[in-house]
């Protein structure tokens, strides 16, 4: 998913798990503003239609289309409550709420209505279908599903009025709604690879963000060591520095006693002890040498 970079199976998974997940945040979090359209509007219809149409098949309408504002409104709150949950599935459970939803509007150009009022559905049906282009289309499944069965009812009812009053010219109100039902798809089209462009953008800026954490930890870590390094360092030199500082003074008494030697003995004894300080200081400049 994220671009520029290889991937394994299990990475892309992981990519394509958290595109749905970014996704659903997005469905849910407009929720609300959807769920009281979808109740106004259906209120709105209700007294609208009612003495125009068979009042029980309006009510029993009226009640199927809470079911899925109803279902919606628990999703989001479980979503909302654990968002750890498997996002596959309730990306599927939101995919085939939207289905029903379509199919439930869909039917609403079924009721017998005057051709009159069906251009009033169709004002109704237009506006559902563009507020669910511009609340959801960064998961474009679930706007297609929602769309498609509300353009093919209306479409299908525009053809049924056209062999029934041929004069009235219903083909151009078919034709109408069938392009812009499909203009509708298309606009979701695009706007939903915009918007899925800005989420990768989002995930590539995270990925970077955090290689750069932790490039920053990681030189801060080596900072640590140098300076670190840095420290023994100086202690090592002071030590040595005092260790040679013992035998370099021996040295000094040593030679300056061998002047004042009154015996060969005497001499004997100091150039056996300048020996023995020589030989302490070649192993003192060895193990600077090692540790250089």
């Amino acid at each position: 998913m994220i671009i520029n970079f290889r991937k394994t199976g299990n990475q892309r998974k992981a990519d394509s798990d958290l595109l749905l997940k970014a996704q659903l945040d997005t469905l849910f979090g407009n929720s609300k503003l959807l769920v009281v359209g979808q109740f106004t509007t259906a209120t709105i219809v209700l007294g609208w239609l009612w003495g125009q149409v068979d009042s029980l098949l309006l009510l029993a309408w009226y009640v199927i289309s809470f079911i899925h504002p109803l279902t919606r409104i628990l999703f989001t709150l479980v979503y909302l409550r654990d968002r750890q949950l498997r996002t596959l599935l309730l990306g599927n459970c939101y995919l085939f709420g939207s289905v029903l939803n379509g199919l439930v509007w869909g039917a609403l150009v079924f009721l017998d209505v005057s051709p009159a009022s069906y251009y009033i559905i169709l004002l109704v049906l237009a506006g559902l279908m563009t507020m669910t282009v511009a609340t959801s289309s960064i998961y474009r499944p679930a706007v297609t599903f929602y769309i498609a069965p509300i353009g093919l009812s209306a479409s299908a009812q525009g053809l049924v009025y056209q062999i029934q009053y041929p004069e009235q010219g219903w083909l151009i109100v078919f034709l109408i709604t069938v392009a812009y039902v499909l203009s509708l798809l298309g606009l979701s089209r695009v706007s939903n690879r915009s918007l899925l462009n800005g989420l990768q953008l989002n995930f590539e800026n995270s990925e970077l963000v955090k290689k750069l954490t932790l490039q920053k930890q990681e030189l801060e870590e080596a900072r640590a060591i140098a300076e670190k390094a840095s420290h023994d360092k100086s202690k090592f030199l002071a030590t040595a520095s005092h260790d040679l500082r013992q035998p370099l003074h021996a040295l000094g008494l040593f030679i300056g006693s061998l002047k004042f030697a009154r015996s060969e003995q005497e001499r004997k004894g100091i150039q056996e002890k300048l020996e023995v300080t020589h030989a302490s200081l070649s192993e003192l400049f060895d193990a600077l040498l090692d540790m250089s």
